[in-house]
């Protein structure tokens, strides 16, 4: 039994801890492994991992923790970076890597990668593994901001999704943009984009609200994809 738990701080400006400066917009904290032994709590072995944002994660740098794995990270880091810029405000997107340490604790080793997006009430966090696991934290209320002004989360869980299309990090923010309300009928267009997030899970009223849609027309489209055969 493996088991994941974190805790996460968002450094919403430049902040010095201990003589070392955290960068505006970069998530850190830290990864709770714990792996079972027989069942018996007394014997669990829990490691510590480590959070770090980088500026840009390279491609030879991501194969050589990822593998075959990267290029499905890579891809789905983009589609979320395109899915908050196109329809929600104020919406932070960032990515790294997750260390442990080795040599007793002389150097560090890079096992994972995350991305997250975040805005001042949301945050959603997954950790990619090199054996294609994913692992999903969210929070959905207020952060609490700690004596070094950084927005601290909830002591979280990570819960295990699949690494498929249908499952990218889409997960609903605070503010939708209001430029996706349709004053008319829906185009080809629209019906293609609603289709796709009704396969990611968004439910009628999420979608009613970001279209600016009563709740029944959404149904009513959804009824009509399942007709189809497209749901």
């Amino acid at each position: 039994m493996q088991r994941f738990t974190t805790k996460l701080y968002i450094n919403a400006d430049d902040t010095e801890i201990n003589g070392h400066t955290y960068r505006k917009d970069t998530i850190t904290g830290f990864i709770n492994l714990t792996i079972g032994i027989d069942g018996v709590p007394l014997l669990d072995e829990t490691t510590t991992l480590y959070v770090n944002t980088t500026t840009e994660l390279k491609n030879d740098r991501l194969n050589t923790i990822l593998g075959a794995w990267s290029y499905g990270f890579k891809g789905r880091l983009k589609s979320t970076q395109l899915f908050y810029k196109s329809h929600y405000e104020n919406v932070v997107v960032v990515s790294g890597t997750v260390t442990k340490d080795i040599n007793g604790g002389k150097g560090k080793k890079a096992i994972g990668c995350w991305m997250a997006a975040y805005d001042k009430q949301i945050l959603v966090f997954e950790l990619h593994l090199a054996d294609g696991s994913i692992r999903r934290v969210t929070q959905d209320d207020l952060f609490d901001t700690n004596s070094h002004n950084q927005k601290e989360s909830d002591f979280l869980e990570f819960v295990v999704i699949d690494n498929t299309l249908d499952t990218n990090i889409s997960i609903q923010m605070s503010k939708a943009k209001t430029d996706k309300k349709v004053t008319g009928r829906f185009t080809d267009d629209h019906r293609a984009e609603i289709l796709g997030y009704m396969k990611k899970g968004a439910k009628d009223s999420q979608l009613a609200k970001l279209y600016g849609k009563n709740r029944s027309t959404m149904k009513r489209l959804r009824d009509k994809f399942k007709k189809e055969g497209k749901l």
